[in-house]
């Protein structure tokens, strides 16, 4: 996975990150008219900055993120959606990725396998955070 992207702080002061890396899935993705039809693979890299003093300290599922919850939903919107762009589908999943509490922060790499003829994959990488 690509190392994710500066989030503005020096590392012995910055947020604590998690990621979930290869989750590969079918969705709609492209323009050309016979992709509006077939499932495309993506695979996706995340980053999830957040807080993991509490779940630390306590030990407990209560205090973490869960990691099957993100899994699901992300997977739901992915799979579920019928994106042409590739950089929407990636805004898409930030923004759901935002939606989960204490997450402050996401970094993201979206792969669209088999898009070229050329190259085993094209890819888009983005790194947005929460709006105040």
């Amino acid at each position: 996975m690509t190392e994710y992207f500066d989030p503005g702080e020096s590392s012995d002061s910055g947020p604590d990150v998690i990621k979930l890396e290869g989750l590969r899935l079918l969705c709609t993705l492209g323009m050309h008219e016979w992709e509006r039809h077939v499932n495309r693979e993506v695979c996706l890299d995340l980053a999830l900055y957040i807080d993991i003093s509490a779940a630390a300290a306590s030990d407990k599922i209560e205090d973490a993120i869960d990691y099957s919850v993100v899994i699901k939903r992300v997977s739901k919107f992915v799979t579920g959606s019928k994106f042409k762009l590739i950089e929407a589908l990636a805004e898409g999943i930030a923004a759901e990725c935002l939606s989960l509490p204490g997450v402050t922060r996401v970094g993201l790499r979206v792969e669209k396998v088999g898009a070229s003829e050329i190259a085993s994959a094209v890819a888009v990488e983005i790194t947005r955070p929460r709006s105040s």
